[in-house]
């Protein structure tokens, strides 16, 4: 996760290493592949994707040429690497206790975007997934 641009360094520490990244991206993947959660497209959210849609997310590769030695030599790799989540979120304010408070509406997989020179380009949601309120 990236550390939002107003929390101190030492209060993201604190914050982000009691996210387990890992386990909820396998608990929504679970969940999506399964059929228990409906997941929604990245840029078009109100549109529904079927299982077959992600397994075709999940299971995407890509094939890379190297040159290997006097030719180039064809490789296929697994290109799904899930880097990360966002969520969209609703924002309240508590008059009567003076706070602000949150609920989070939504949440995607994401992965990290690089360009053809391999720089870093940002992140892509791969699809969103509506929570239970």
């Amino acid at each position: 996760t990236r550390k939002p641009p107003d929390l101190t360094e030492d209060d993201w520490k604190s914050f982000a290493k009691s996210i387990d990244i890992k386990t909820i991206v396998h608990t929504i993947k679970d969940a999506v592949l399964s059929g228990k959660h409906k997941a929604y497209d990245a840029v078009f959210d109100s549109t529904e994707l079927s299982i077959a849609d992600l397994k075709l997310i999940f299971e995407r590769v890509d094939t890379a040429y190297s040159k290997n030695a006097e030719a180039f030599q064809e490789s296929q790799k697994d290109v799904i690497t899930i880097d990360n989540i966002q969520t969209k979120e609703d924002w309240y304010f508590d008059k009567e206790n003076f706070r602000m408070e949150k609920r989070v509406t939504e949440i995607a997989l994401v992965q990290k975007v690089y360009g053809e020179g391999g720089d870093f380009r940002g992140f892509r949601p791969l699809f969103w997934v509506k929570l239970k309120q």
